[in-house]
């Protein structure tokens, strides 16, 4: 199980939101928190729909750290360097078809870097090679988020079944 599934895991057994937090000092991190608080509001069934009470949408997308190819280095024993370039056929890095179609640049590679957070003195290429299969398959596509804009319309008399506080979980149709 990997850890994120495993935070939603505890957090939807216990009925906790989870909350992520990161400690910076100056330009350094020095921390990386993930609280589990009591959840705010409530599942109502609320939908806010279009012609109703939603006003506007907006889709953003961040394709800022996409990446069609990626050089992955974890550092051993020493200063040695493992890379994936002797089970790779020489090539330190790899390399997403379906990504490369649809975000290269003139058409060259847009490179990125990962070197797994990891106390393994010890890793062996073949398990570099996955985590960063994993990493490339988060980098080769755009975060997307969508912003909303409602009307409240729960105040007004006879539509009280409307009310949204915050923290309520809602719907968009």
């Amino acid at each position: 199980i990997d850890p994120l599934k495993f935070l939603t895991d505890i957090a939807s057994l216990f009925e906790l939101e989870i909350q992520y937090r990161v400690g910076v000092v100056g330009s350094h991190i020095v921390g990386r928190y993930v609280d589990m608080v009591k959840k705010r509001g409530r599942d109502a069934g609320k939908e806010v729909e279009l012609g109703k009470d939603l006003r506007g949408i907006r889709r953003i997308e961040n394709s800022q750290n996409i990446c069609t190819a990626l050089v992955g280095f974890v550092k051993g024993e020493g200063d040695e360097l493992i890379t994936i370039e002797g089970i790779n056929n020489g090539i330190p890095y790899i390399v997403d078809h379906d990504a490369f179609q649809r975000w290269h640049e003139q058409g060259q590679h847009k490179f990125g870097f990962y070197s797994p957070e990891t106390e393994d003195q010890d890793m062996s290429p073949q398990r570099l090679l996955t985590l960063m299969q994993i990493e490339m398959r988060k980098r080769a596509n755009a975060s997307v988020s969508y912003e909303v804009e409602a009307e409240a319309i729960g105040r007004v008399f006879g539509l009280s079944h409307e009310l949204v506080d915050e923290g309520d979980t809602i719907r968009i149709k």
